[in-house]
């Protein structure tokens, strides 16, 4: 097996496990059907040192490749086709004193100025400990 083809397996299993195990590991939320904006999954990879490579076309040829395709995209979303290990949106009743968010250097004194929005995303991601966030 070629390097390439090994990358592209394992990158072909590694996707499911983002989007259709573990998406908040990652910082991801998906939507009611279970689909995120391929951007937000970009940026989300590019987190990891060994996925920073990976651009758009990656995502659709794992798509093209896979003899039994583990993730289907429509009009630039993605989601798995299994999604039945995804965990269930939980509701906190009681709220930590303190959340938290990671905030580029750049984007801190804009956050100060006019606060936290979602921009286009319908959601902010938050942590309850700093570890996390970053």
């Amino acid at each position: 097996m070629s390097k390439l083809t090994h990358r592209v397996d394992k990158f072909s299993k590694f996707l499911p496990y983002v989007l259709g195990y573990r998406p908040d590991e990652f910082g991801i939320v998906p939507d009611a059907a279970g689909f995120v904006g391929i951007k937000e999954l970009l940026q989300a990879l590019h987190e990891e040192p060994e996925w920073r490579h990976i651009r758009a076309f990656h995502l659709s040829e794992v798509a093209a490749v896979s003899a039994g395709p583990a993730v289907e995209t429509v009009e630039g979303r993605i989601r798995a086709v299994d999604r039945s290990k995804l965990p269930a949106a939980a509701t906190m009743v009681t709220f930590p004193k303190l959340l938290y968010i990671a905030i580029r250097r750049r984007a801190y004194p804009v956050v100060l100025e006019k606060g936290m929005t979602a921009s286009n995303r319908p959601n902010l991601v938050l942590a309850m400990d700093q570890a996390m966030a970053m």
